[in-house]
C-alpha cells in the first residue's frame, strides 16, 4: 500500500521541527551504549545508525505535534502493548517471561524502572524501555545451558547408594553428557556404591549469540507485530528524511570543524 500524503506531510513537518531534537541526546546515548555493549556479536550492525531509531520514535509518537510527544513516545504501557510487561519481567528477574530482554536490559535502566519517581509516562524512560524491548525482539539466537566451569579444578566423587548420573550431574550443575564423557568406562560398567568418578563443577551460561537483520521489515515485524501493514514503508520514508535532513547551521563565530 502507498503511504498517504497526510502521513508524508506530517512526518516531513516533524523532521523539520526543531522540537524533533528534544530527545536526540538521550536517544544517541542509548544507542551508543548498545553499540558499545554488543559490537562484535554475530550480525550486530556496525555502525549502528541512531537515526533509524529516531525514525521509529517519530512514527510511534506522531512527532513533536503528536499528543504523546511529552508522554508515552514509544507507546510503551498502552493497552495491549506487550513491551512493558516483557521488560518488567527482565527487571524483576523473571527470565521465563523476559523474552531475551534480560540480555539487553542495562543496569541503569533497571534502576530507573524500580525508581518510584520514574514513570512510563515520562518520555525518556518510555523511549528507553521501548528500545530495550525492540533490541530484545531483534535477538535471533540465545545460548542458555550448563557448561563446565574451567576456572575450578577437577574433583572426584565417591558414588553413594541411590546415586544416578542425573543426580550427580545436578549436584555439580553440569550436563549428564559432560559427566559421562569424563567417565566413559563407568558408563559401560554402570554405577555402583563406592565407585570413584571424575567430576567438574559447572556454571550456567545465558548469552545472546546472534542478531536478526536490523532492517525496516524486521523492525516492523518484531516491534509492531503486523499491526500496521505500512510500518516498514513508514520507517523507510522517515529514516530517509532524516538522512537527507540538512545539518544545523553553525553558530556565528563558532570554530569550523
Amino acid at each position: 500500500m502507498a503511504l498517504t500524503q497526510g502521513f508524508k506531510d506530517t512526518m516531513t513537518a516533524a523532521v523539520a521541527d526543531p522540537a524533533a531534537a528534544d530527545y536526540d541526546t538521550a536517544l544517541k546515548a542509548e544507542i551508543d551504549a548498545y553499540a558499545a555493549r554488543f559490537k562484535g556479536t554475530p550480525d550486530f550492525p556496525d555502525p549502528l545508525d541512531w537515526r533509524l531509531f529516531k525514525a521509529q520514535l517519530l512514527i510511534e509518537s506522531g512527532g513533536p505535534q503528536g499528543k504523546v510527544w511529552k508522554g508515552r513516545v514509544m507507546q510503551i504501557g498502552n493497552k495491549g502493548d506487550p513491551g512493558l510487561s516483557v521488560v518488567k519481567a527482565a527487571a524483576e528477574g523473571r527470565i521465563a517471561d523476559a523474552e531475551g530482554a534480560d540480555l539487553v536490559l542495562s543496569a541503569d535502566l533497571k534502576s530507573a524502572m524500580k525508581d518510584p519517581k520514574q514513570s512510563t509516562d515520562q518520555p525518556v524512560l518510555n523511549l528507553r524501555i521501548g528500545l530495550c524491548y525492540l533490541f530484545a525482539r531483534l535477538i535471533k539466537n540465545i545460548r542458555d545451558e550448563d557448561i563446565i566451569d574451567t576456572s575450578r579444578p577437577p574433583e572426584t566423587w565417591k558414588v553413594l547408594k541411590g546415586d544416578s548420573w542425573w543426580k550427580i550431574a545436578r549436584h555439580f550443575r553440569i550436563k549428564v553428557k559432560d559427566l559421562q564423557d569424563l567417565n566413559s568406562s563407568a558408563v559401560t560398567r554402570g554405577l555402583f556404591p563406592g565407585m570413584e568418578l571424575h567430576v567438574r563443577w559447572g556454571k550456567h551460561v545465558r548469552e545472546l549469540t546472534g542478531w536478526r537483520t536490523f532492517d525496516y521489515a524486521t523492525i516492523a515485524d518484531r516491534y509492531n507485530g503486523g499491526g500496521d501493514a505500512d510500518y516498514a514503508d513508514k520507517l523507510e520514508f522517515v529514516h530517509k528524511l532524516l538522512l537527507a535532513a540538512p545539518k544545523p547551521a553553525p553558530t556565528p563565530g563558532a570554530p569550523k570543524k
